[in-house]
Order: structure tokens, then C-alpha cells, then sequence
């Protein structure tokens, strides 16, 4: 009897055996393409500027910066300015003379833009969004030399044969034969990122 239950017992693990040996499992694999397209970010920077060689204090030399959207991105945009006074003999000015500064900028369109002060640096900030094929006003329309700057001349005496002559010149070290330099820098920023982009509180509507 006990024989037959160790035969009984090796035919059942015979048989789990090799019903082990045949189970197959049903296995399959998908592959989901998720396809994201992203917009055109694409922006113009237009300037207006014939650099003068004759440039006399109470004159005026046209300069216009404006920016255009030629993306589909929606963005912000803000522009600030450096300057520098060089004179001939390579000191450097500091633009102010008596309170009065050398160079005069002529904003226009303040009503579009707006100065922001931000860690001691002046920006102007488009009040508005540009959206596709959008442009900003022009922010100046020209810069003047200040007729109040006072450039005393140096003259000089020579006589002879009873003839005197005096020659008056410029200082070389002051707005006489100086350079001086204006640059603009136009930043554009993704309109929904500007503010972390730049760092700033300000709000473009």
C-alpha cells in the first residue's frame, strides 16, 4: 500500500513537472510616440544711427531702437543704455559738466515704456507684450550735445615783425575732438518666463 502512495506521489510530480516545462506567458511591449512642437522664437532689433563727425554742442543727431516679434512666441522686452565721454588725449569724462550733462538722450513714446531701477541699473521696460509680427514704438528720436558744456579754448600768442597772431584750440583733454560712445542693449525674453528670467517684479501686461 505505502508503494502505491510513492508511486501515486512520483506520477503527480511527474506530471507538475512537466506541465512546468511547457507553460508559456503571453508578453507584449507598446511603444507611444508623444511628438511636442515647439513655437518660433524669433525677434528683430531695428536701429536708426549715421554716427556724426561734426557734432557741436546745441545740435542733434537722429537715433531710433525699436524691436519686432517675428516669432510665435509671445514676448517682453526691455532695453538699457551705457555711455562713455573719451577725450582726444585719451582721458576719460565723466559727462556732467556744472550739473549739466554733455549728452542729452530724447526719449519719446514714455507713455509705452517705463524706467525701472534695478540694482542700480536703469531699464526701460516695453509696458506690453509683443505677439506675433508685433513691434515696439521707437524709444528716442535722437541725441543732443548740450549747449551748456563749456569747452574753454587754449590760446596761444606768437609776434613778429610787428604782427601777432594767436591761435585758439581745444583742450585735448576735454569735449573738444572727443568720442562719445552710446550703446543701447535690447534683451527679449519668453513673455511667461520673464520674470524669472530677469529677475524683476515689474509687470508686462
Amino acid at each position: 500500500m505505502n508503494n502505491k502512495k510513492v508511486l501515486i506521489g512520483l506520477v503527480i510530480l511527474m506530471i507538475i513537472s512537466v506541465v512546468g516545462l511547457t507553460i508559456a506567458f503571453f508578453t507584449d511591449t507598446v511603444e507611444i510616440p508623444n511628438v511636442f512642437k515647439t513655437n518660433v522664437f524669433k525677434t528683430k532689433v531695428t536701429e536708426e544711427f549715421v554716427s556724426p563727425d561734426d557734432w557741436v554742442p546745441g545740435t542733434s543727431t537722429s537715433k531710433t531702437i525699436k524691436v519686432d516679434n517675428l516669432g510665435d512666441v509671445p514676448v517682453a522686452v526691455r532695453i538699457s543704455y551705457t555711455e562713455s565721454w573719451v577725450a582726444k588725449d585719451g582721458t576719460v569724462l565723466s559727462g556732467v559738466q556744472d550739473g549739466n550733462r554733455a549728452a542729452i538722450i530724447n526719449f519719446v513714446n514714455t507713455s509705452d515704456w517705463v524706467k525701472v531701477t534695478e540694482n542700480g541699473k536703469d531699464y526701460y521696460y516695453y509696458k506690453t507684450k509683443l505677439t506675433k509680427d508685433q513691434s515696439t514704438n521707437n524709444l528716442i528720436d535722437s541725441v543732443t550735445f548740450n549747449s551748456a558744456i563749456d569747452d574753454e579754448a587754449n590760446c596761444t600768442s606768437t609776434s613778429s615783425n610787428g604782427v601777432t597772431e594767436s591761435v585758439c584750440e581745444s583742450s585735448e583733454s576735454g569735449y573738444g575732438g572727443a568720442t562719445y560712445t552710446l550703446t543701447f542693449t535690447a534683451e527679449t525674453c519668453q513673455y511667461d518666463s520673464y520674470k524669472d528670467v530677469w529677475n524683476t517684479t515689474y509687470n508686462i501686461q
